[in-house]
Order: C-alpha cells, then sequence, then structure tokens
C-alpha cells in the first residue's frame, strides 16, 4: 500500500518480485526473514516492534508489526499477511510518561516527610524511604502489597484504618491529624498526618495518598514545657486575691509580689 511505499521508497509494481534482501541492510532482512519463516512453520501469529526509516523523508520512524498466515482452502500456509502501524507518536509520549514518572518519584523519595499510596483494600502501592523506615522494614519491596495489620500492631492499624475508611467513604481529605506511631526499636514517634482521596481519570475513588511529618521533638517540647510549670505551680501554689503568693521555694515563708501572676515572673520575697 502507499504507507509501505514510502518506507521502501519503490512503488507497488517494483515491489513485486522482490524480497527483504532487495531494500533493506542483511541484518534487518534476517530479523524480518526469520519472523516470515517462523509464521510459516507454526502457523501463529507473531508481533515485533522495530526502528526502520522512512526511504521518502529519511526520517525514523517506530513500527508495530503483526504477521499472520494465510492459509488456503484445504488449511495449509499459502503466504503471510503482514499489517505495520507507525507508533512513532506512542512511543514518544510512552517515553516522556516513563521520564515524568521517573523525576516525580526522585521528588518523592527525596522528601523528608513519610509519603504512601494505598488501594482501595488498604494495600500499600507506594512508599518512600521515610515511610519504608517508620513501617519497620529495609525496602519498599517488602512493604508493597500489605496493609497496616501486616506492618503494625493492632492498635495502630485499626486506628489508620479507620481514618482510611473515612477519607474513601466520603472522598474527603483528612487533613492536620496527629497520630502516635511505635517503630520496630520501640521507639515512639509522634506525627502530623494528611490523607487525600485518590481519583482515576473517571473520578471514580481508587485508594488514597497519605503524607506524615515526625514532630516528635515539637511534642517533647511541649512536655518538658508543660513539666516546668507544673513544677513552678507547686512551689508557689497559693495565690490570694490580692496577689500575694506564699512562696515555699523562698528561705522560710515570705510574700511574692503579684507580678508573678501577671506574667512577669519577677520573685520578691
Amino acid at each position: 500500500n502507499a504507507m509501505f511505499e514510502k518506507v521502501s521508497g519503490l512503488k507497488e509494481k517494483e515491489l513485486a518480485g522482490k524480497t527483504d534482501y532487495d531494500f533493506y541492510d542483511r541484518k534487518m532482512a534476517d530479523f524480518f526473514n526469520k519472523s516470515d519463516h517462523d509464521v510459516l512453520t507454526t502457523k501463529k501469529m507473531v508481533r515485533y516492534e522495530h526502528q526502520t526509516t522512512v526511504k521518502e523523508t529519511g526520517q525514523p520512524i517506530i513500527v508495530d508489526t503483526i504477521k499472520t498466515p494465510m492459509l488456503d482452502n484445504e488449511g495449509n500456509v499459502a503466504g503471510v499477511l503482514g499489517i505495520a502501524h507507525d507508533i512513532t507518536h506512542q512511543k514518544e509520549m510512552e517515553e516522556e510518561l516513563s521520564r515524568e514518572r521517573t523525576m516525580l518519584r526522585a521528588i518523592i523519595d527525596l522528601i523528608p516527610e513519610a509519603i504512601y499510596v494505598k488501594d482501595k483494600e488498604g494495600r500499600k502501592i507506594l512508599a518512600n524511604p521515610t515511610e519504608v523506615e517508620l513501617s519497620g522494614k529495609d525496602s519498599e519491596e517488602e512493604v508493597l502489597g500489605k496493609t497496616d495489620f501486616e506492618l503494625y500492631p493492632r492498635w495502630e492499624a485499626m486506628n489508620f484504618r479507620e481514618e482510611d475508611q473515612a477519607v474513601l467513604q466520603s472522598g474527603k481529605s483528612y487533613l492536620d491529624f496527629e497520630s502516635k506511631l511505635v517503630d520496630r526499636n520501640g521507639q515512639a514517634h509522634w506525627l502530623l498526618g494528611v490523607k487525600v482521596p485518590l481519583f482515576d481519570a473517571n473520578k471514580k475513588i481508587v485508594g488514597l495518598v497519605g503524607m506524615n511529618h515526625d514532630i516528635t521533638e515539637r511534642k517533647l517540647a511541649e512536655a518538658e514545657i508543660k513539666k516546668r510549670n507544673e513544677e513552678l505551680s507547686f512551689n508557689c501554689p497559693s495565690c490570694f486575691g490580692d496577689g500575694t503568693v506564699i512562696c515555699r521555694s523562698c528561705s522560710g515563708f515570705g510574700k511574692i509580689s503579684h507580678n508573678i501572676c501577671s506574667g512577669t515572673g519577677k520573685l520578691r520575697c
């Protein structure tokens, strides 16, 4: 047909009676000849992709070729029917998509927060290195396909599933919630998390995406501040209506100015 004429650089009349060796280099012709032989001997279809050049323009293209046996009335192989389709644009799009996925994955892995993706059954289908570490595993392969019940203590997994179901059933994001997780070394982590529904091209919920930020240091600092405030409250427990405080930490019993109650922190016994 016209497309094959462009690729081969020959007209249909010129192609009649010729073999692949008449217009392809020997390596390519050998490849085509072998595929023809496979069809003729097995009576089965073969399919392959290959790169060639359009003789008319010199432009390289990628071709998806299907070859099937042509049978006579008695079922004997009479020849080979070949159909080739130019898939160059499709391949370029696939390569571009692959590059974008590679870049996106690099970003996900570099982010210090724990990032994961779950399907509707709660199975992990993506986990970055931080998430893998919090899961108590050494590689993403050990996490993929597993649910929280296979990775965490039951009470933690129950809490995670309750959050997941709220997102999956409502289709709404669950934002800025705190949770506690104990890692494989017995170390407790406080996490600030978000969970958002994952939609397919038809706007159907197919899973969720989650991210956790470790706020353990902040929680420890808050606990220390609370502890110090309680100690201060214990040392100066009695504050009278006129602002006078009886102070146990001074030598003997003395009075402290009402400033201690107004927040200046100045003690005058």
